[in-house]
């Protein structure tokens, strides 16, 4: 398993996983509801078993599943056992410099 992106913070110890998706839903819909997808969510979370090691910097690492937004913007959150997990989305559809700076605030 590999991840795309693994951010660590050089001064504190703490260390961010993300997985990017590219799909046209976000969320599962289920019946009358709409739902992160389990599948996603089990994946970032092994990345985040995986990285466990004893240390400080993995100790509490966060998982970040990013998608593009399509039409709704997304800011969820979850935490399991020590570690955060987010699922959020960003707008592909503007200058690359608004594009960072939404990365960002999401850091």
């Amino acid at each position: 398993m590999r991840t795309d992106i693994v951010l660590e913070h050089k001064d504190q110890p703490h260390k961010i996983i993300i997985d990017t998706k590219f799909y046209k839903e976000a969320l599962a819909h289920h019946y009358d509801t709409n739902k992160a997808r389990s599948a996603h969510l089990y994946q970032i979370f092994a990345y985040l078993l995986n990285s466990e090691d004893g240390s400080i910097l993995n100790e509490h690492s966060e998982g970040f599943l990013l998608y593009p937004q399509v039409k709704e913007r997304l800011r969820l959150e979850y935490l399991y056992k020590k570690h955060r997990i987010r699922v959020c989305t960003v707008d592909l559809n503007q200058s690359w410099e608004d594009i960072e700076k939404e990365l960002l605030d999401l850091l």
